[in-house]
């Protein structure tokens, strides 16, 4: 079993993480508190000291031009206009972006501190958007925070590529505009879907490209037989890291062996993990990890808990330097692993 080596450096460390910690949770209770909210010298002063105290330097509130919304490919070629379900499980809608009220531009940003914060923006004048609607809950709009978090699987795509999740094909569109790109799979389970992008959106794509659309379910199609066929996979068919967990644990453990995938907000889904991770290991330098691992009976945290425990007690290990607790904290193969547990 690992074992950590109760050193100064190693004690620091823990402190240091633990305080980041709390001024995230401190964030993120502020950014709930503040979104669309109109921008305000104090409140920006308030956002400043958070960041502050996150250690976070030179990250203002953006001030942005309407310009950098629609300047994106998608919003520039891609015209949608609101459709009502009419009996069906999904609908576009309206939402309007107010001038100077505060807008995440991202996902979230995580360093290897577990510091976790957003970068936050407001436009210079009202804007309409679109939303894509499911069962009532809000999926997806291309906004600014759509373009970032996919900005790096766009730049990896090439091949025959295959997409896990429709939305309003963002991704497969911005795809289909690389030399690099030969052709795009989409998997999606919601006809309703299918058809909505069929009739109203596929059509501007305007593309000889192929496009190619399988109404399934994501785990009919993630094995090694099917994904072995394309050059590059990209996973997206979660709202957001809360609900992506539980997905993202039943796909680490299938055995697949292809390195050539992506998964949409990664990072943030992972964040969840390294934190029981985080006190996992604490525990176990502190000679309290069976106060840990019973204080999560019949919690909702306790799968992870035991998760955690299962992949470490297989470690044949001593923690007793920094870059050896931040590997655990934040190796992905070793977070991948974990789940597969």
């Amino acid at each position: 079993m690992i074992k950590i080596d109760k050193n100064n450096e190693i004690v620091n460390l823990f402190n240091d993480i633990k305080n980041n910690q709390v001024n995230t949770f401190l964030f993120w209770n502020m950014f709930e508190k503040y979104k669309k909210v109109l921008m305000t010298p104090r409140i920006e002063k308030n956002f400043a000291e958070s960041y502050k105290q996150l250690g976070i330097k030179d990250t203002p509130i953006l001030k942005l031009s309407a310009s950098e919304l629609f300047d994106m490919p998608y919003n520039k070629n891609i015209k949608l206009e609101a459709v009502n379900n009419n009996g069906a499980s999904i609908e576009l809608k309206y939402y309007n972006l107010k001038k100077g009220h505060i807008e995440p531009v991202d996902f979230g940003n995580k360093d290897r501190y577990l510091r976790n914060y957003t970068t936050l923006a407001c436009y210079d004048k009202d804007i309409n958007a679109t939303v894509i609607v499911e069962n009532g809950e809000t999926w997806m709009s291309p906004t600014l925070t759509e373009r970032n978090t996919m900005a790096l699987p766009i730049k990896k795509a090439h091949g025959n590529v295959l997409t896990f999740g429709l939305g309003i094909g963002y991704f497969p569109y911005n795809c289909i505009l690389k030399e690099e790109v030969e052709s795009v799979t989409i998997i999606e389970k919601n006809p309703d879907i299918i058809k909505l992008f069929k009739e109203k959106i596929l059509p501007q794509f305007n593309t000889a490209k192929n496009i190619n659309i399988v109404e399934g379910d994501l785990f009919d199609y993630y094995n090694n037989e099917f994904l072995k066929n394309f050059d590059y996979i990209f996973v997206d068919v979660w709202k957001n890291e809360t609900d992506g967990l539980s997905i993202y644990e039943q796909m680490m453990k299938k055995d697949i062996n292809t390195k050539n995938i992506d998964y949409w907000i990664e990072d943030s889904i992972l964040y969840t993990l390294q934190q029981f991770v985080f006190l996992y290991l604490k525990s176990l330098m502190e000679d309290k990890l069976n106060e840990h691992i019973k204080s999560f009976e019949d919690d909702e945290g306790e799968n992870l808990v035991d998760m955690v425990h299962r992949y470490f007690t297989g470690i044949e290990d001593t923690v007793s330097n920094e870059e050896q607790l931040l590997y655990y904290l934040n190796d992905t193969n070793v977070l991948r692993d974990i789940l597969r547990n």
